[in-house]
């Protein structure tokens, strides 16, 4: 996705501080940073149905599955590349998945 970016928390309270010391750790960094790609994708979802006047069980109705169900990709939950195209031909959009050489592999 465009714009993808680590996270990054400026240390300025105790939660700063304690998210800045739990980022060192790069398994933390790396789950946290993928967290923020699906949550990424999930608000592309909701701005995308918005933009198209639909409500999330409109949409939950189009693709035959539940209005909690659109509700937790939304907001961030596991979404299968099948329902991610799914999603995408509904809304007509278009899903682009895309694979960058690991800056640090060399």
């Amino acid at each position: 996705m465009r714009g993808d970016k680590e996270v990054s928390v400026k240390p300025k309270t105790n939660w700063g501080r304690y998210a800045a010391r739990k980022l060192q750790d790069p398994r933390f960094r790396a789950a946290a940073n993928e967290q923020l790609r699906v949550l990424r994708i999930g608000v592309e979802i909701a701005k995308l149905r918005q933009q198209r006047g639909l409500t999330q069980t409109q949409l939950a109705a189009m693709l035959g599955t539940t209005g909690s169900a659109i509700s937790r990709i939304e907001n961030g939950a596991n979404i299968t590349l099948k329902m991610l195209g799914r999603i995408a031909d509904t809304l007509r959009a278009r899903a682009e998945i895309r694979l960058y050489a690991d800056r640090r592999a060399g």
